[in-house]
Formats: C-alpha cells, structure tokens, sequence
C-alpha cells in the first residue's frame, strides 16, 4: 500500500516492522541463518568510492565498488574515496575501460576540499592545489594547471583497462613517480579520487591493501622481466619527474600498469566484443561489452549489432537479455555472418542482409540467408530478461546455436572458412550485454550486483521452485529472501522497485511462490520453516505488489488472494496481542488492498465476498489494520457504496495524521511502524472517503483543507490533481464550501493552479472554483442551470465544418460538450462504470462530442449496458475514411501498419500485425503519439488551433488484452489508471462500435 514493508535483511534501514521489533529481530536472525553472506569483503567498501563526497552527477553502484557518471553535456564530475591516508603505502586498483573514458578520464588523489564539479570539459584533477591527476586518454599528469608526459619517452604506451595505483611515502617504482612531495598534514588526508566527462562510464575501484605485499610481488615480477627470456617481456617505461608541489614530505603517488598475471579463460566468450559499427538504432556501450536500443519504445528494428572479429573454433559467443519494453512482440534473433561489420550498411534487421552468407536463429526457425532450413522446439520471442542466447563454430566446421546454456539440437554444417557474431536486437528487446563464459557457464557472474544480475539471480530462484528440486524448504526460503526480497529494501527507487516486481510478474513469480506458501502453510507456523516461510514470501507479496501493478495483478490470478481472505478469517480483527497473528493479519490485508488497485481483481476480490469479509476489520484493535481495510474498501466498492462507507472519527483522524506526516517529508511519503504511505495515495483514500456526509463533517472538523492546499503547494502535478478533486467534492457542501473560502491562500492557489500548464491540473483547479461561484447549493445535477451557449462548442463545430464529413453520420440529439465549464454546469462526475463485469472509463473533459448515429446491432446487442466503454486516437485526416467503411484502423479503410511497424513482410512469427489500440482514457488516447496533431485557422476569430481527433467507443469485454503503456511515459497519465494497464488491444474488428467524435482545440502560440 503505498503501504511498503520495511523488512531489511542487512538491517540498514532504521525503521520499524509492522511487528514488535524484538520479534522482527528474532525474524532477521533466522534469516540470516540461511541467506548467503555478501561477497565484497568489509575492508574494500571501508576503502571504497564515497557517495556522498562527489559532484551530483556520480551514483555508486550497489556492488559499492563501482562509480558511474552519469551523462551531462558541459560538466567535468568527479568523486573522492571514503578514506583519506596520512601515512603508509596503499594500494588501488582501477578498472575504467579504454572505451569509456572520453578526453579527460582523470584518476588520482584530493585533498577534501578539491572541487568535484566544473562547467566544460576539463581535467578536474589536477587543476588546482588540493589535487594531483593522471589522464589515462591523453597520458600526461597533472597538478595546480601545470602538466607533463606521463609515462615519459614512451609515446606508444597505451594505458590498459585495469590499472593500479600506489600511494607510497618512499618508493619510486613501476611507470614511475608521477608526483613528490605529497602534503602531509593530520587535518588534511589525501584520498584517491577520479573525474570524468564520459557518459555512463563505469570507474571501478578496488582497495588491495597497505601495499608491502603487492609491492613486493610488483618488484619480483619487474626482476623476473628483466633477465634475459626466450619470450618477449614488457619493461616499465622510464620514470617520469612530473610538475612539483610545495617541499612538505617525501610522499609519492604512483600509478603503474597491472601485472602480467591474468585471469581471463583463452575458450571464454570474454574475448567478443561488438563493433562500434552497428545499425542505426542501436548503441555500444562498455567497452564493447553491451549494446543498447535507442528509442525503443519508438521504433522497434534496426538494432543489429555484430562483433568486431570472427568467431573462433569451439568458443561460444554468448549475450544476455539485460532489458525489455512493453511494445512490440519479439525479442533477439542470433547468428552468424560471412560479412564484416567494417564498412557494412547494416540492414533494419538480421533476416535482410544483401551480402555474404548468413545464418541465423529467428524465432524458432533456423535461417539461411532469411530462407527457412528447420525449427526448434523452443522460441527465441519467449525469451525474458535474464535468458541467454549463443552461437559457437565447432572444430568439426559446424554452427551450434544456444539457449540458456544448452544446444537447441540442430546445427548447420559445412561452413564459410570466416563468420563474426551478429545479434539482432528488436521489439522488446532494449538491451544486451555479452556473457563472459563457454556453454556450461550459469546465467550471470555472481559478483555482479547491478539490477541486471538481481533480476537474473531472481529468475534462477523461481526455477529452482518451479522444478521443485529442493528438499529443504529454508534453504529455498533463504534464497527467496536473499534475492527477491532483499533487493527491495536495498533501494528507494521507485522505479527500480517497479522494474523488479514487472520483471518478477514476467518470470510467473506469483505463481510459483504461491505454491511454496502452500507448503510452508502445510508445515505450520510454529515450525520454523513454515513461519520463515510464511514471513518471507508474504513479505515480497506486501511489498512488490505496492509498486508493480503487474505483480499486483498476477497475484489474483495466483490464488494468493484467496489464502490472505481466508487467513482473515481464520485469525478474525482482534489478533494484535499474539505477533505472529498480527503480522499475518495485518500483511494480509496489505496485501489485499495493494491488489486492489489493480482493476481486474476487484471483480475477483468481489467474487470472493470481499466486501463482507473484509468489513468486520473496520472495528480491529489495531488501528493500522483498521486504515488498510477501509483503504481498501474504498478501492472495491462501488459509488453508492462509498457513499454507505462510514469511517470512525478515529480512523480519519489517523488517515488526517498521515498526511501531514507525509507533507512534512520532501518525499511526500509518511512513514509509521514500519509502513510508508505517500501523500496522493492519502489524499486518494480521503477523496473515496468524503463522498460520506459524516466522513465529510468528520474532516471538516479535524481540519483536511488546509491539508488539501498545502498539498496543491507542496505536490506535483500527481498530487495537485488529488487534492483538488477532493476539494472538488468537499465543495459541493455549503459546510465544505465555506470552509474552502475561510481558508488562507486557498483561493489564490487555486487560481494560480488554474493557469497551469497542465491541462489535468488546470482543469481540476477550475473545477473547484466554479463550485465555489455557485451562490446556492444544490444536489445533483437535476437542479442545475445548463448553459444555453458554449463558446468552446461552437468553435469545435466550426473546425468539424472544414472535415466536410456527412450528416448522415452524426447524430445531434447525442452532441454533448466536455468542456471544464459544460462540465461543471451538468454536475458530471469525473469517471463512470460501464459494461459486465463492470469497468471504469474517464469522461473526456476538454473535449468536444458530435454523436454518431449506432449501427442497430448496438441495440440488439446491449452494448450500452453490457459493454465497455474507451477511446480511440486517430488522425484528423482519416476521420472521414473510418465513418466511411465503421471501423476504427490505423489507415481508416482498412487494418494497416504505420511506417516502421512490423508488417506482413516483416514481423516475428505467429504475430497479428493487425491490431487495434483502445484506452479506457482520453488522456492516453489523445495523446500526440494517437491523435496526431493538425493546425486549425478559424474563419472569423483569425486564431489558430492545434485540433485532435479521438473516436468514443464501446469495445465487448472479451475481445481485448490489457497492457501497458506504450508512448515512453515516465509519469502518471491518468489517476484512475495505472499506467500498466492503460492501453487496450484487440485484433476483432467486430468487437467495436462507434457513438462519438471527440474533437479537441488548444490554442496556439
């Protein structure tokens, strides 16, 4: 519920569970008697990066050891190390990749008051007194602006990937001392520090010791290189004296090459990289290593990448599925090529190459030259993030493809003498990153931490429950903590959260741990696997449900909504004094309620008697149990039955608590015992909750509005919308209205918000203030006075005149204005359901209706009644073509593909080009990506408008798929609706019907 549950394994997190916190340490104890210790050893994150000793444009990865810079045109960033150093010899090593650095990738040491940030491209390092640097891309030192050739005499010496570097008060060794006398002051220590003006470069640091050790080892291997050899050996290059600082101590600082030793496996695909020469809507990235789709949510092809040399006998090349969007169908295709990637145009996707030979794996087809030669029996468009696809040319002259690690069991013989990878990454698939092991090898390197090999290591978990290879259950519950649950309480990002629980929805994670709370219920929970169990898996459904709709949904499909019901049940309001009792009931009903938000499950929940069972709570001993069940009631029930919702005094008060505890934190979120609660959610739960006339008064009393405005201050465009529908309803009361007008700077901010650039909160703002104009009150919308005139009306009439579209067509009696004005008058509601089972859809406020006459069949079919009501975004210029043939299409007389799109000649196998795109909202069906924009001139106004065209619909119930957004949105679009299941698809040109042309007028600029 906006209700997260604060279980941290590692104990970093200083809030409290929703348990007693000596029984949550009994938990965490137990807990960690079965989940893996971490691998990164204390001393190196003691000597590590410090996240909060850089330029803002730095980020610390969650391994602790690596630092990205972020991209940022015109600034130089830059980060110190945790620990600063006054005495002894210490050793680093630096890892930057050669192809990540750009022209000022800076390591070296600050004092603590050395700047970390600069405008323009620069070396930061070194610029000043209080820093000393070394430019891996351009080899020279520097220190105070002044600058000299390190390694000297040696112009051929490139800087390799891992490089080391020595702080050292009386050795002068390796590449040589780079700088002398270093301060020496107690209150000034030096730290390691680097500054880069690469996006997205990764600079990893790892702390190797006080350094006599590997000193040592580095003089042993410098002897050894210099006596005489039958092999070739590398020699240090001469010493450099570098640029002077003041004559305060013998202290130098030293960066050297790494040593000779290595760890890389010569039949190991660490050896592939991309070409930096690859199609156009695909970037490489990390050295070669990864390549990421640009615009992936726009375009889906044209992402071949290929590696930069041909592949060789017996070793496998090898790439991981690192990331997906929700748009297009698909993901990699995988082969092999006789063409160079040098000079070669690359082709918008892998089965159009036009030169050489080429075999490939698309699908679960095995193709020659885009001709299919045999199928597998699996599918390559399946594949979800975490899966691995490879290729290896045998000695034998044969080519072998790969799924997860196993040979798919077909192969192609007889092969060209020369063949480089080449992976085609399309449709879902955004990003890739090459593997660095042979065909053997598991899915990800377990010291990877980046979300990548979280959600991999996830994925792994899953299996080991789907195939039920285990014995011991704690052990399975030990990893479902380890890497499911954990990395939640490892981050606050919101959107990382989101992306591990769709990803967790991806792999049938719901599922598949709801069969495993079944066992651990089985086994009781006075056992301790069976409670741990119980804990730990409830635990994820608590948490992950709360920011992945798509978890949320899942799991009322699993079954577990069921089990938290019953579990109601069983343990009834009254359970506080016995924890375990109240962990059970209060995560349940969390659980419950985070659920709720997703609409599909409101009819399961109903189905369930949810309502009657859920109902008794509302007079639980504990009040947090008591706010979940009312939140969500809120969420389930219908209009009339929010209106029968009654809330005790004490439960608005304590919803009325949390939300100024929420205003007072600059994350709008509040947080109690353990759960957090953001402030839209509250104000949410509170705009359910006041369409009550005692809950009403109740608020009134305990002072809501002025809560209501600072919100409209303090929130985003999210939370402005929020409060300003609640004040909406509360307005519609004398008490409520007059409470609003003797509220300080309630007006003024109303109005401000009235101007707003977005159109949502503008309207909301308006709406409020047109209810406070009314001078008498009245109740619905029987007693208001209709407008005889829409200014805004017959402008849209104009505009619809240029269309010179049939009357035929239209239908006036069903004409309705939507205008916030027109609106407001009719005393409209904001949403209405529609259809069985029943569904929500937004009125179109801002727009235009001219109603069109319905094909009979809508009356012989009960569309009105039975069927869902959304809407269709089009292009002005294909209105006339739709009413002409009555079917909504991307070209207006038939189901067509936009430029770009897959198509008949192109596109995966088994997939229907021919689909149509819905949305309960206007707001998504209206957007640019839909309702192309065209500019209007008005005849007699001499003004131009942006004008849209959207199409009101009814759609049968069982003829879509619910899905995500698609348009690359990063907020809200509608607060009704998720953005997972904002978009509606279906491929039954029946199962529409027509009623309405929406149009749209802002004016230009």
């Amino acid at each position: 519920m906006g209700n997260e549950h604060s279980i941290a394994l590692n104990q970093r997190r200083m809030q409290r569970s929703p348990i007693d916190s000596l029984f949550e340490r009994a938990v965490l104890d137990a807990l960690r008697e079965v989940a893996e210790e971490s691998s990164v050893p204390s001393e190196q994150i003691e000597h590590a990066w410090d996240p909060e000793d850089c330029s803002p444009r730095f980020r610390v990865l969650s391994d602790r050891l690596t630092a990205r810079r972020l991209p940022s045109p015109l600034t130089t960033d830059g980060i110190r190390g945790k620990k600063g150093y006054r005495q002894g010899r210490h050793v680093w090593e630096i890892t930057w990749e050669r192809d990540e650095r750009g022209s000022y990738a800076v390591i070296g040491i600050a004092l603590p008051q050395a700047p970390l940030q600069c405008l323009g491209y620069q070396p930061l390092i070194g610029s000043n007194s209080a820093s000393w640097g070394w430019n891996l891309s351009k080899k020279v030192t520097f220190h105070n602006g002044q600058e000299a050739a390190y390694p000297a005499n040696n112009p051929g010496f490139f800087v390799p990937d891992t490089v080391y570097c020595i702080l050292d008060m009386d050795n002068n060794t390796y590449l040589g001392v780079a700088f002398r006398n270093l301060p020496r002051h107690p209150l000034k220590p030096l730290c390691p520090c680097a500054s880069a003006v690469f996006g997205n470069c990764d600079i990893k640091m790892r702390y190797m010791g006080r350094g006599d050790t590997f000193i040592a080892k580095l003089e042993a291997s410098k002897e050894k290189a210099s006596r005489p050899s039958t092999s070739p050996a590398v020699k240090p290059p001469p010493e450099s004296p570098g640029p002077k600082s003041p004559p305060q101590s013998s202290r130098t600082t030293s960066p050297t090459q790494a040593p000779t030793f290595s760890n890389d496996s010569a039949n190991s695909s660490e050896s592939y990289k991309f070409a930096h020469n690859c199609g156009d809507k695909i970037a490489v990235m990390l050295a070669g290593k990864k390549a990421r789709r640009i615009d992936a949510l726009q375009i889906f092809n044209h992402g071949v990448v290929m590696t930069g040399k041909p592949l060789k006998d017996d070793e496998l090349f090898e790439v991981r599925l690192d990331s997906k969007v929700p748009k297009w169908f698909g993901t990699l295709d995988i082969g092999a090529t006789t063409v160079s990637p040098e000079g070669l145009e690359f082709p918008p996707s892998m089965d159009r190459f036009g030169q050489g030979i080429t075999f490939a794996l698309c699908g679960n087809k095995i193709l020659n030259n885009g001709n299919e030669m045999t199928e597998i029996s699996k599918d390559l468009n399946d594949l979800t993030v975490g899966d691995r696809v490879g290729v290896m040319r045998k000695s034998d002259n044969s080519l072998h493809f790969f799924i997860n690690g196993v040979n798919v069991g077909k192969q192609v013989k007889t092969l060209p003498r020369v063949l480089y990878g080449v992976v085609d990454v399309f449709g879902q698939a955004e990003e890739v990153t090459i593997t660095g092991g042979t065909a053997e090898t598991q899915s990800s390197n377990q010291d990877e931490v980046d979300s990548v090999s979280i959600m991999v290591r996830m994925h792994n978990v899953i299996n080991i429950i789907k195939d039920g290879k285990f014995d011991d259950i704690l052990s399975v519950v030990g990893k479902v903590a380890k890497d499911i649950l954990e990395p939640y309480s490892e981050t606050d990002n919101r959107q990382l959260r989101l992306k591990y629980g769709d990803h967790l929805s991806d792999i049938s994670a719901p599922q598949y741990l709801t069969v495993l709370l079944r066992r651990a219920m089985d086994m009781g929970m006075e056992t301790k696997a069976g409670w741990l169990g119980m804990y730990v898996i409830r635990s994820v459904f608590w948490n992950y449900a709360d920011d992945s709709l798509k978890m949320a949904r899942d799991l009322g499909r699993s079954g577990s909504l069921k089990i938290m019901l019953n579990d109601l049940d069983t343990f009834g309001p009254n359970s506080s004094k016995n924890e375990k009792k109240k962990f059970l009931v209060f995560s349940a009903m969390s659980i419950l309620h985070n659920c709720s938000k997703a609409a599909e499950n409101r009819q399961i929940l109903l189905d369930l008697r949810a309502i009657e069972r859920i109902s008794p709570f509302l007079k639980a001993d504990d009040m947090e149990i008591v706010v979940a069940a009312i939140l969500t009631l809120a969420y389930i029930s219908s209009d009339d039955q929010k209106k029968r919702l009654e809330a005790e005094s004490r439960v608005i008060s304590y919803l009325i608590g949390m939300l100024q505890n929420a205003l007072n934190q600059s994350d709008l979120r509040g947080r109690l015992n353990g759960s957090a609660w953001c402030a839209q959610e509250i104000a949410d739960g509170l705009g359910n909750l006041v369409v009550n006339e005692k809950n009403m008064e109740v608020m009134l009393e305990r002072d809501v509005v002025p809560l209501m405005i600072s919100l409209l201050e303090k929130g985003g465009d999210a939370e402005k919308e929020r409060a300003a529908n609640t004040l909406w309803i509360i307005a519609k009361t004398s008490k409520g209205k007059a409470k609003i007008k003797e509220t300080a700077a309630a007006t003024e901010e109303l109005t401000r918000l009235s101007k707003s650039s977005n159109q949502s909160v503008q309207a909301a703002a308006k709406r409020v203030l047109l209810e406070l104009e009314e001078t008498t009150y009245t109740q619905g919308s029987a007693n208001r006075h209709l407008r005889t005139r829409c200014d805004y009306q017959e402008k849209c009439r104009t505009f619809k005149s240029t269309l010179k579209l049939s009357d035929v067509f239209f239908d006036p009696k069903f004409d309705r204005c939507f205008c916030t004005e027109c609106h407001a008058a009719r005393g409209d509601k904001l949403y209405y359901t529609r259809g069985q089972p029943a569904k929500d859809y937004g009125i179109p406020i801002g727009w235009c209706r001219f109603g069109l006459k319905v094909h009979p069949r809508a009356k012989a079919l009960d569309v009105f009644n039975k069927w869902h009501v959304a809407f269709h975004g089009t292009k002005v210029e294909s209105v006339n073509a739709i009413l002409e043939c009555g079917d909504v299409a991307l070209g207006g007389r038939k189901l067509s593909e936009e430029e770009g799109h897959f198509n008949d000649n192109r596109k995966p196998t088994g997939f229907d080009t021919k689909q149509i795109f819905v949305s309960p909202s206007v707001r998504y069906s209206g957007h640019n990506c839909y309702a192309k924009p065209k500019s209007f001139s008005h005849p007699s106004l001499h003004k131009s408008y942006s004008t849209k065209a959207v199409l009101q619909l009814c759609i049968n119930p069982d003829s879509y798929q619910v899905g995500p957004q698609t348009i690359g949105a990063t907020s809200e679009i509608d607060p009704k609706f998720s953005n997972q299941e904002i978009e509606w698809s279906t491929k039954e040109r029946g199962s529409i019907i027509l009623y309405g042309l929406l149009v749209k007028l802002d004016e230009e600029n």
